[in-house]
């Protein structure tokens, strides 16, 4: 159990990381994403260093969490870690207990368990049943970032799916 916290509160990290390495390349050279407007499908071009670029990478790695119990439930989001369906979310979303079913970013659903806790840091990893071929979020190093860089929360909050 505390392997398990301590590799959840180390992923958890890395994911605060990877937020602020998601909008830049970390090379210097200028990165465009392309992505189609969901609502006029018009393409729309993002610069890295964005929140715009951040939000577009992050998409394919952000699912939506419901935990259902018999006398309570809670929703919230997580974060691919793995292509077989290792997601990152926070232990106050799983924590009461119950069935976790998990919205995929292309709309399908699975069931879920609780791999590991941390109560303390708030964070949790759950693991997706019979996933496959998921996107996983792309993660940078703490080394290098700085002081003062900007960062992004990842996540769908009161169910605004597919918005990270």
């Amino acid at each position: 159990m505390v392997a398990a916290a301590l590799i959840a509160g180390v992923i958890g990290g890395g994911i605060g990381v990877g937020g602020g390495m998601i909008i830049t390349d970390g090379g210097g050279s200028s990165l465009v994403l392309s992505q189609h407007d969901p609502v006029t499908g018009t393409q729309i071009n993002a610069q890295t260093g964005t929140v715009q670029y951040a939000a577009g990478k992050a998409s394919s790695s952000t699912v939506d969490i419901t935990v259902r119990g018999s006398r309570s439930g809670s929703e919230g989001t997580g974060v691919v870690l793995t292509p077989d369906g290792y997601v990152l979310t926070n232990n106050h979303v799983i924590g009461s207990g119950g069935e976790i079913t998990v919205t995929l970013p292309d709309g399908t659903t699975r069931s879920a368990s609780v791999v590991g806790t941390s109560p303390s840091y708030d964070l949790a990893v759950i693991k997706l049943n019979g996933a496959s071929g998921l996107t996983p979020a792309e993660l940078g190093k703490s080394s290098e970032l700085t002081v003062g860089q900007p960062v992004v929360a990842i996540g769908s909050p009161l169910g605004l799916e597919a918005r990270p």
